[in-house]
């Protein structure tokens, strides 16, 4: 075998287990049985790898604002699903689905995001 061959190959067995730990990080990470509805404004959307990230302020019921910190999809996905980097810009209100942190901070990964006006943003998962 050739060593160019022998790095193909080496790099089509590593590559599955690659992807199978970074979904394995985010289900040890985050409540994956546990879907939460949160609605804010749009601090931040940050469209980089290794996934895109975004901050929301949420009004809690006694007027005072908190911050939570987002994960989304890698930006190849979220291209298929239909996002683009100038999808959510600050200052823009949202209602999201998310699966809420483990470590029970103001944190978790975005499942599906809709406008104030209902309307989806990119194809909505299936939750």
């Amino acid at each position: 075998m050739t060593p160019f061959r022998l790095t193909l190959t080496a790099l089509a067995l590593t590559l599955p287990a690659a992807a199978a730990a970074q979904e394995d990080a985010a289900a040890s990470e985050f409540a994956t049985d546990l879907h939460v509805t949160i609605e804010g404004t749009v601090a931040s959307f940050d469209w980089a790898a290794p996934h895109c990230k975004m901050t929301v302020m949420v009004t809690l019921p006694d007027g005072r604002d908190i911050a939570w910190n987002l994960r989304l999809a890698p930006p190849d996905e979220l291209k298929v699903q239909g996002w683009r980097p100038n999808s959510l810009k600050p200052g823009q209100r949202v209602e999201l689905e998310v699966n809420p942190s483990l470590d029970g901070t103001t944190s978790g990964l975005v499942l599906a995001a809709r406008r104030s006006n209902g309307k989806p943003i990119g194809k909505t998962a299936d939750i």
